[in-house]
């Protein structure tokens, strides 16, 4: 299937149908970056292989969306631009605003290449003035001023070393029940609104420590980061 015309499909996902006799079920490999031989020795990347059910039927029907535009999916795990990708991000926004609000701890920790949609930029901003402390860490186009009264709760850092950090990683504390998503899309317009993307949940516990973890080290990093 050829791509779909004026339309990039930016989407990192490979699916794995086994055939009906097979005792394996099918599975799904959800990443922030490509197969690409040359990239595959630079990039800092990351991968999920999942047979999640529930996942495993959206990514199949956004295979069958851009086989067939007229297909209109209710995506409630994956996130896609047009569908719910910026709804679902706002929310997990507030949902930090919420907590900070009733008492708690409001924190978002956000890696990504790029940040320039004004949209996402400004309800950072509601956040931090709200009291929820946010850690990003952008490797490339920032848009967001940090030393601002209105930023004053949010910390920007830039890591350049021996790889290309080009994962997208989001991070909601969610009142330490960590909500987190990874995938292909920045928080650029072209990525959030005019581009076939796919940010997906990571549910196990296990690889959700380990994300963390990974990130830790990178915030905590005093040599390579500025």
């Amino acid at each position: 299937i050829y791509s779909i015309p004026k339309l990039k499909v930016h989407a990192k996902i490979a699916l794995v149908i086994r055939k009906k006799d097979s005792k394996h079920g099918d599975q799904a490999y959800l990443a922030t970056g490509n197969f690409n031989e040359k990239t595959a020795r630079l990039y800092g990347d990351h991968g999920l292989f999942t047979s999640n059910p529930e996942v495993l039927r959206e990514v199949k029907e956004l295979y069958n969306h851009l086989e067939d535009q007229d297909l209109r999916p209710d995506f409630r795990h994956i996130l896609v631009p047009g569908f719910n990708m910026i709804p679902q991000f706002i929310r997990l926004i507030d949902q930090e605003i919420d907590h900070v609000k009733k008492g708690g701890i409001g924190y978002i920790l956000l890696k990504m290449n790029g940040l320039q949609d004004g949209e996402m930029v400004d309800h950072l901003y509601r956040a931090s003035e709200a009291g929820v402390k946010i850690d990003l860490i952008i490797r490339g186009v920032c848009t967001l001023k940090t030393g601002q009264p209105y930023s004053r709760n949010i910390r920007v850092i830039r890591i350049v070393d021996r790889y290309l950090e080009h994962a997208r990683i989001f991070v909601f504390l969610n009142n330490g029940e960590h909500q987190i998503y990874m995938g292909s899309a920045d928080w650029m317009k072209r990525n959030l609104r005019r581009r076939v993307e796919c940010v997906f949940p990571v549910y196990d516990p296990d690889a959700r420590k380990e994300i963390l973890d990974i990130l830790n080290i990178q915030l905590s990093d005093n040599v390579k980061a500025c």
